[in-house]
């Protein structure tokens, strides 16, 4: 319970506070969507006891349900794809969350014999050419069938949602983790437009519905509804012409009507429960225009507005423990009628239903707060940009000459080194330096570390000792040897045709290359790749980051693939040096040492040859020999270190193309981290884009409820680079490197919780400086007196209802039907301060003459809330204005579209209260009608259920139902005929016969437009008869009026008072029954409450019998006549003017019967006037079962005589009986 006090320091009356409810929120159609995906966006975004969920299942006191006929996607307006992270999971989700289907027009109106429930109510019209394809195209209906159409699984997903939001006990530990309690009631919320088709046409189904469904018990059903003025720029006419036709079904439905039903059923076992009388609990209506006049210009205004609303629903301050609790406080001020100021003829003879409500809302925010804020969300931009070093610019450090060298050096084993061999020296063989690289060196090495020209030497070595073990004969030496020379190149180089490049060691070396170049490219980040390497330098915040990493790989590519002096042509230069090298020994050395020994075998050693010259010169051949194959197999370590630097440049990435901002666009790693930096620029400009929201709010003007009070703000400093990266290694923890970030930035999910680890660590880290910001009432105190009254002028006159409204019509509201609440941090000094400040801003117009106070807690925020309970529709100004011009004119189109949800559009009563003049047209129809009727010049078609009137002798055309005459009219011509069928038979009538029509006028207004019982809210029910009632008694007056007038002296045996009451007391002695006609009326104008006596409840019409309403057969019955029936006993049908059948049997006596009706209840007992009731409405069936009051026997209707007399013989065979009850 609360005791918050006033403005004025009073104590208000004690009031129920109630606990977070969990909550079912159902949109129709696109305003729905709009309002509940910003709701959905609030969730996400705001901070749950220091902690943010990364989706709407994460929250588990709301789900959520969007019903739609535009099968498109739910997008929020005014936000991209593209740089919206959230988009995903503010998202419905598909199939779980969205019904959105295509209706099939063309189908159900070929068809519609086939669906006798859609049938009964489907409006005449061309609906199968409306394009549905985007929707219902702003027919009401179409929306309507749709919800017939998916009913089943629409109340399927309700009952799923609400099951999942009600478990409590399943919830519990998450909620006590988001810091919330909830009750146990669930609450349901729908949200949409009067405006269109979707929501406009089918939010009275959902409400009926919803308040049908028996497991789970909705404990509250709420309805916001939008009005039609955000939406006047698409086609005004027809958005202002279904809000008038909405807004009039809704009237039909909050006055409890049911009979007719709104709805009679949407299955064969699907229909409304008996007690939903009204569709919904509360009903907020909401527009572009509130009471203060205040306008806005776009609707998102309005949108966030309500979001907000219903976010502050969520909140376990005590505001919002106020603020959820207004409507079951406020609930005595929209129970019962509203009775509008009428002229005293008709006084009280019109009601409306007073079950409306309208709310607003504003904030006003200080500076310092969203300087505070502001610092938060560059923080996170910051850490993001320190943890990948990436300057503000996006330039960031880049790698200096010696650093690209020195990775080269240390990962591709690119030192640049000069290739010496002794052999030169001893070999007197003079050649040019040749400088190459390490890798080369590196490309000879086997897996085991050894050399593989080391071991070409030691294997040449071995061949030539093996010459000289084996052959003895130093002659046959020289052909050994070059068998051996031709054997061993072969070994390096191969032969021509063969299926390799290279020989037995020259293929070694390819495979040495082979085997460094799949660790160098591997794609994974093992340690020593050349990604892995990079990787561990992107994540190096104090040496690399993201920019010092791409700038590295582009220079080394760069370096590697230089024209001239790059690295791969270096290595080119000594590949060919190397092959120059073994081609000239090879020439020069190595076959000159050859002929030497061939030439040393053929000699003595007197001439130099012998076997000691032989084996000098095989010595030579042997040192020429590896001399060139080590030349040879350098040149293939050159060439493979060409192709490996190749393959490592396109691994590094080429060249692919310009992208639109001028930028080249690469493959390989180069396009890998492209892309990282691409995403990180993204999730950037995301959170860049939140902080110059903040800025521009700063700047803007005080538009729709958001406003800034632009106070002096406070200094905040920018945290050091070395804790910003420290920072963000913390949000980063347990997500991997730099590698993985980019992964998880991919998708907005990913996105969102990297994002979401930002924030956190942010508020770990600043959440602190929230305690810098001052409170609202010090920074109003640094302002001018002027600007603190217009800001507190607009925190109170824009949180007035918005709802344009007009109380000079009748309804002004009082202050009780006010709830305004100001949530602000350090209220008492606020409220002593500001108090009259704020009283003195509250619209003079409104009726608002009080403010309640609550502590908010948050300082630099003030939040202003507003609801206005119970009023009726006639005080909303544009509704008589604008909106029913349009509805009229769109109803006069000759090929106009139906505006209405069922084809009888004439059971929908005006919501407005008619003007004077409008009253004088209506009496004067109605007594026109009921002249008619009395006198019998209107004649009742009980097979049409309309009147007709004679044209011509015998010749009856039909006028309409009463309905209808009431609503348009006679037709000038029928209208002309009538008035001269009566003035002809009035003009002879007796002075007596004037008394009878006063008398059958009384009766009308006692029996036919019988007062009815309304709640008042407070105290017992009133009776209050409505306009037919009173029309009939004007009537009274009027023809006792023309009886004294025609009265002779005499004529009246007894005084006129006693004769109309002689009269009345015997009208079914000269009066015949019209049966049929005991509906023309709706049960909210007449009373027809079973558990009231029969004679206060309405009956069938009833005609003079001319043959018994002469002078003579009058005065008879005035004079001396036996004693009459009751008043209520019903005649026959009134077949002809004249003629009168005799009598139905009369019912059962007093016995009473329980009745298993039509619904699957059990109700009464009822005694025979109950149940003669039930025939005349239409309710009583042959088939229904009764049992006698105590009794335990359940029997037919159709075999109890009583009862089955009463049933009309026009009934029609009805649909089987419901199951009887064990």
């Amino acid at each position: 319970m609360s005791n918050t006090l006033n403005a004025d320091g009073a104590p208000q009356k004690t009031e129920t506070l109630l606990d977070v409810m969990p909550t079912v929120f159902i949109a129709l159609g696109g305003t729905g969507m709009e309002i509940l995906l910003r709701l959905r966006r609030r969730i996400l975004q705001a901070d749950w006891a220091g902690k943010s969920i990364m989706s709407i299942d994460e929250f588990p006191p709301a789900r959520f349900i969007y019903f739609d006929t535009d099968t498109a996607e739910a997008r929020e307006s005014g936000r991209a794809a593209a740089t919206d992270l959230m988009a995903s999971r503010v998202a419905f989700s598909k199939g779980g969350e969205t019904i959105q289907k295509k209706v099939d027009t063309a189908y159900y109106m070929a068809e519609i014999d086939n669906y006798p429930i859609i049938r009964e109510w489907l409006p005449d019209g061309d609906l199968d050419k409306i394009d549905t394809e985007k929707g219902a195209g702003q027919i009401r209906s179409i929306s309507r069938l749709l919800f017939f159409d998916v009913y089943s699984d629409f109340m399927n997903l309700v009952r799923t949602q609400a099951d999942r939001v009600t478990q409590n006990v399943t919830n519990e530990e998450r909620l006590r983790s988001l810091g919330l309690k909830t009750g146990t009631k669930l609450r349901v919320v729908v949200v949409g437009s009067s405006a269109g088709g979707t929501g406009s046409g089918s939010f009275i189904d959902v409400g009926y519905a919803l308040r049908s469904m028996r497991t789970p018990k909705i404990d509250q059903l709420d309805l916001f509804l939008m009005l039609p003025g955000g939406y006047r720029d698409a086609n005004k006419d027809r958005v202002f012409a279904n809000t008038y036709a909405a807004l009039s079904e809704l009237e039909f439905a909050m006055r409890g009507t049911t009979e007719p039903p709104y709805t009679a059923r949407w299955t064969d076992y699907d229909r409304p429960a008996p007690e939903a009388k009204v569709p919904f609990h509360d009903v907020f209506l909401f527009d572009r225009q509130n009471i203060a006049g205040q306008q806005t210009g776009e609707k998102t205004d309005i949108f966030d507005m309500v979001a907000d609303i219903l976010f502050e629903d969520f909140g376990s301050s005590d505001f919002a423990r106020r603020k959820r609790s207004v409507a079951v406080n406020q609930q005595q001020f929209k129970l019962g009628s509203y009775f509008p100021k009428l002229p005293e003829w008709l006084k009280d003879g019109m009601h409306f239903s007073r079950g409306y409500s309208a709310i607003g809302q504003t904030t006003l925010i200080s500076t310092a707060s969203m300087q505070v804020d502001e610092h938060l969300s560059r923080n996170n931009a910051a850490m993001l940009r320190s943890f990948f070093g990436m300057a503000v610019g996006d330039s960031g450090r880049q790698p200096t000459t010696e650093e690209r060298d020195a990775f080269m050096r240390d990962l591709l084993r690119l030192r640049v080194k000069a290739y010496a061999d002794d052999y030169d020296e001893r070999a007197r063989f003079e050649c040019p330096v040749i400088t190459d690289f390490e890798l080369v060196d590196f490309l000879l090495m086997r897996e085991d570390k050894s050399s593989i020209a080391s071991t070409l030497a030691s294997e040449i070595e071995q061949d030539f000792a093996g010459i000289l073990s084996r052959i003895s004969d130093h002659r046959a030496w020289a052909n050994e040897v070059r068998r051996l020379v031709e054997l061993r190149m072969t070994d390096v180089d191969g032969r021509i045709g063969q299926s390799g490049a290279y020989g037995p060691k020259g293929a070694e070396v390819a495979k040495a290359r082979d085997r460094f170049e799949r660790a160098l490219l591997a794609k994974n980040v093992d340690d020593g790749s050349l990604r892995a390497t990079l990787y561990q330098i992107l994540d190096d915040q104090d040496r690399g980051g993201l920019e010092f990493t791409i700038g590295l790989v582009t220079q080394i590519k760069r370096r590697l693939e230089e024209a001239g002096q790059g690295t791969i042509a270096r290595l080119a230069e000594a590949e060919e040096a190397y092959a120059r090298r073994a081609n000239r020994i090879n020439s020069e050395q190595l076959q000159a040492s050859i002929d030497r020994t061939q030439q040393a075998a053929g000699s003595s050693f007197l001439t130099g040859g012998g076997r000691k010259a032989s084996e000098r010169y095989l010595s030579q051949v042997r040192d020429d020999l590896t001399a060139a194959l080590q030349a040879r197999l350098r040149a293939i370590a050159c060439k493979e270190a060409i192709n490996l630097l190749h393959n490592a440049s396109a691994f590094l990435g080429n060249p692919q193309g310009i992208d639109d901002t001028g930028d080249t666009i690469w493959s390989g790693l180069i396009g890998e981290f492209q892309t990282g930096r691409k995403r990180v620029r993204g999730l950037l400009s995301v959170i860049d884009g939140d902080t110059a929201r903040i800025q521009d709010a700063l700047k803007r003007g005080d538009g729709g409820t958001f406003f800034v009070l632009k106070d002096s703000g406070i200094e905040i400093s920018q945290a050091a680079h070395e804790d910003q990266v420290q920072w963000a290694r913390e949000a980063f923890d347990g997500l991997g490197g730099s590698r993985e970030i980019f992964a998880s930035l991919e998708q907005d999910e990913g996105r969102l919780e990297i994002l979401g680890r930002l924030r956190s660590v942010t508020m770990k880290r600043l959440g602190g400086q929230r305690d810098r910001i001052p409170s609202v009432t010090d920074a109003l105190r640094q302002l001018p007196l002027a600007e603190q009254q217009r800001l507190l002028d607009l925190l109170v006159v824009r949180a007035m209802p918005w709802i344009y409204t007009d109380f000079s019509r009748g309804f002004r509201p009082e202050n009780e039907r006010y709830k305004m609440f100001i949530a602000v941090d350090g209220v008492d000094s606020f409220r002593s301060e500001f108090n009259s400040m704020i009283l003195s801003r509250l619209p003079a117009q409104s009726g608002l003459t009080a403010v309640a106070y609550e502590e908010s807690g948050v300082p630099g925020r003030i939040v202003c809330y507003c609801e206005l309970s119970g009023f009726p529709l006639d005080a909303v100004a544009p509704i008589r204005s604008e909106w029913r011009p349009s509805y009229l004119r769109e109803q006069a189109k000759p090929d106009g579209l139906p505006l209405h949800n069922h084809r009888d559009d004439l059971r929908f009563p005006d919501p407005i209260v008619p003007t004077n003049s409008d009253l004088d047209v209506l009496r004067e129809r109605i007594e026109l009608f009921l002249k008619g009727v009395f006198l019998g010049a209107l004649r009742f078609n009980v097979k049409s259920r309309r009147y007709e009137i004679e044209i011509g002798k015998n010749h009856w055309e039909p006028v309409g139902e009463e309905r209808y005459l009431r609503r348009r009219g006679f037709q000038p011509s029928e209208q002309a005929k009538l008035q001269d069928t009566l003035n002809k038979i009035e003009g002879g009538l007796s002075a007596l016969q004037y008394a009878g029509l006063a008398a059958l006028a009384r009766w009308f207004a006692d029996r036919v437009y019988t007062p009815r019982k309304f709640d008042r809210g407070q105290g017992p029910r009133i009776t209050r008869g409505g306009i037919g009632n009173h029309v009939a008694h004007q009537l009274e007056q009027a023809f006792l009026t023309q009886a004294q007038r025609t009265s002779r002296d005499g004529e009246l045996s007894a005084s006129l008072e006693g004769t109309v009451d002689r009269l009345y007391e015997t009208v079914d002695r000269w009066t015949t029954t019209i049966f049929g006609t005991i509906g023309d009326v709706e049960d909210t104008e007449v009373g027809r409450d079973l558990d009231d006596p029969v004679e206060r409840r309405a009956t069938e019409k009833r005609m003079v019998e001319w043959s018994k309403f002469s002078e003579e057969g009058l005065r008879a019955i005035v004079s001396d006549a036996p004693s009459a029936a009751p008043a209520h006993v019903i005649g026959a049908p009134a077949t002809t003017v004249a003629s009168r059948p005799s009598a139905p049997p009369p019912p059962p006596g007093t016995a009473k019967y329980w009745l298993f009706n039509a619904a699957g209840q059990v109700v009464g007992p009822y005694d025979a006037n109950g149940f003669e009731m039930l025939a005349q409405l239409g309710q009583l069936r042959p088939e229904m079962k009764v049992c006698l009051d105590g009794s335990q026997t359940w029997q037919s209707v159709s075999d109890v005589p009583a009862l089955a007399s009463l049933l009309s013989p026009r009934s029609t065979t009805p649909p089987a009986p419901p199951p009887l009850p064990n």
